[in-house]
């Protein structure tokens, strides 16, 4: 966004994983353009997690050997960046502490958390020690929940595609989403999604109700919505969606074409054991590309 927090750094999370190096590459690329440093950090969870190590050796050399292969694998990262961005500022940080903890501490004066993700199983199981969830609730910035595209747009440019609704957390989403799109020089795609039949109730009555006036009180009250950032962000070519379907639903089959699909939280993100909401639950799950939840 047009703003100071811009100039904060941006977070990504290493643990030596295909999907945390990619993360690496992404977030350089957004830290670059918007002329931002990067902090590489690496957690190193408390003893107990590590238990069966724990077993073979003293606490000593476990810690030692930990911090080794922590900075190995932020050598690695480290690499990996300058290949994409050689002058960009780079700070390494190998921390203790629960993943979630470290990177919501690291969040609070962050412009975004990039996590590496991956499909590890039918529940959609995320990296990180599958903790990908406990970060975004307790996350005081955007976290993106990075995965490779399946296959890459003929011209370079798939859309940013941002799920809105009447709520503060969409209006927010809104506005890091067209932010996201200037930045990467990729057109936007404005999806707006209800279920008709819930809206007025199910039996006779709905054939009564006019369909098409309510669609276009839908696509008003997007124009609403997105005439301001419009004119924040004129280089933003922006497309519009507007349908009958539930949400998770028409996100997840629009993430089949798109590089990232950005919601609200509508969670209490800032505090702990915090629920995120179903919709950008169900999306960082099982969408096609890249998610970013905006708090």
């Amino acid at each position: 966004m047009n703003d100071d927090r811009d100039q904060l750094p941006v977070v990504v999370g290493v643990d030596g994983s295909e999907a945390a190096l990619g993360a690496c590459r992404w977030a350089a690329t957004l830290a670059a353009a918007r002329v931002a440093p990067l902090h590489l950090v690496h957690a190193i969870p408390p003893f107990p997690w590590f238990s069966p190590t724990a077993l073979a050796l003293s606490s000593e050399n476990l810690d030692k050997e930990l911090h080794q292969v922590g900075n190995a694998q932020l050598d690695e990262a480290e690499a990996v960046v300058r290949e994409e961005c050689l002058s960009l500022p780079v700070s390494r940080l190998l921390l203790e502490g629960p993943v979630p903890d470290v990177l919501a501490d690291r969040s609070e004066h962050a412009q975004a958390v990039v996590l590496g993700a991956h499909w590890s199983g039918p529940a959609g199981d995320m990296l990180l020690g599958r903790q990908t969830i406990r970060v975004i609730n307790r996350a005081r910035c955007p976290v993106v929940a990075w995965r490779r595209e399946p296959f890459a747009a003929a011209d370079g440019a798939r859309p940013i595609v941002v799920g809105v609704d009447e709520s503060d957390y969409a209006t927010r989403a809104a506005h890091h989403a067209f932010s996201y799109a200037d930045t990467l020089h990729v057109p936007l795609v404005i999806a707006h999604f209800w279920s008709m039949y819930a809206t007025v109730g199910l039996g006779y009555s709905a054939a009564f109700v006019d369909w098409d006036a309510i669609q276009r009180e839908k696509q008003q009250w997007i124009d609403a919505l997105i005439a301001p950032l419009a004119e924040e962000y004129p280089a933003v070519t922006v497309h519009r969606v507007c349908a009958d379907s539930t949400p998770a639903r028409g996100l997840v089959g629009l993430s089949k074409t798109a590089q990232m699909v950005v919601v609200g939280s509508r969670g209490r993100g800032q505090f702990v054991g915090a629920v995120l909401g179903s919709v950008s639950q169900n999306l960082v799950h099982h969408a096609d590309c890249s998610v970013l939840v905006v708090p």
